[in-house]
């Protein structure tokens, strides 16, 4: 089997039409597209922990909470998968099938050696261009360790670290509670 490689550069409607139709999860950026790899057990449930913990506590309000299949748009020209991510802007919710949001107030990444340099730089400068986001949540998957990055009034970011047996506080989404309860049934 041969395989054929994607063109250099795809134009919006080009990648989206690729999204509807692989199998495979894709990143956009700036014309360019990077295909998703898949994460290990404990990565995959620490995102299903989050999204068990945050989905009760959003119940019943604006907020929706979102895994990983759905993109957030930032600007015209880039598309990137949280593991996680909150939005309460009545304008992500226009479209029940829409495939992606533009307005999240909170996005979360579990971070994976081969990924945490870009989460933590990269990545997080494109959602810094989001004025909606407000907090931005990194978990460790190798050890217990949260990083929530909080935008101030100036728009600069403060981070707070969060260990085993702290209680971690998201507070764009007025939410609080133990950092054990992220990495329940994680054996580190």
């Amino acid at each position: 089997m041969i395989a054929h490689p994607l063109p250099p550069t795809l134009s919006v409607e080009e990648y989206i039409e690729l999204e509807e139709n692989s199998t495979v999860k894709h990143e956009y950026l700036d014309g360019h597209v990077y295909a998703m790899v898949g994460g290990t057990l404990d990565h995959g449930l620490i995102a299903v922990n989050v999204l068990t913990i945050l989905r009760p506590h959003v119940r019943g309000g604006p907020y929706r909470v979102y895994n990983s299949d759905v993109k957030v748009r930032i600007g015209h020209l880039r598309f990137v998968y949280p593991d996680v991510s909150v939005s309460c802007d009545p304008r992500d919710r226009a479209d029940g099938r829409a495939q992606s949001i533009a307005h999240p107030r909170l996005v979360v990444e579990v971070l994976s050696p081969k990924t945490a340099g870009y989460d933590q730089g990269g990545k997080f400068d494109m959602y810094g261009a989001l004025d909606s986001l407000q907090t931005y949540v990194l978990l460790e998957a190798e050890r217990v360790a949260i990083e929530v990055r909080t935008r101030l009034a100036g728009g600069t970011w403060q981070a707070q670290h969060f260990g085993a047996g702290d209680l971690v506080a998201f507070p764009s989404i007025d939410f609080s509670g133990p950092v054990a309860d992220f990495y329940e049934d994680i054996d580190l």
